[in-house]
């Protein structure tokens, strides 16, 4: 049963990832959305094969706004995205200049992370 991920950290704090997944499973546990009753076990063997996509961006963290809104091809533009903080905070910053934001958080991040894992 072949699976995988691939991840990717770009410019400006984006992260993407994509997991490939094909497995077997035996009495699996789902949720029955047909007439809402709650978690049902299904007997026997059954199969589920697919790939899983996510996206994070470092700057929306900063900004406490939600990446499925505001994320990389979600319903709001970047244009429109430079229009809400020039609207709000009287920030005049281009989206190349927000995505350098995020970087510098995301590097901020990774430094401290290798630090707590270091053994002293």
């Amino acid at each position: 049963m072949p699976s995988g991920a691939v991840s990717w950290h770009g410019d400006g704090g984006l992260y993407l990832e994509a997991v490939y997944f094909d497995q077997r499973v035996e009495n699996d546990i789902f949720f029955d959305l047909a007439g809402f009753s709650g978690y049902l076990q299904d007997d026997g063997e059954s199969s589920s094969h697919g790939v899983e996509l996510m996206a994070d961006w470092a700057l929306l963290d900063n900004l406490s706004l939600c990446q499925f809104c505001w994320g990389p091809g979600n319903l709001f533009t970047y244009r429109e995205l430079e229009d809400l903080l020039r609207a709000t905070t009287g920030w005049q910053a281009t989206m190349w200049e927000l995505m350098k934001v995020g970087e510098r958080r995301l590097a901020e991040t990774l430094d401290k992370l290798a630090d707590d894992l270091e053994f002293g």
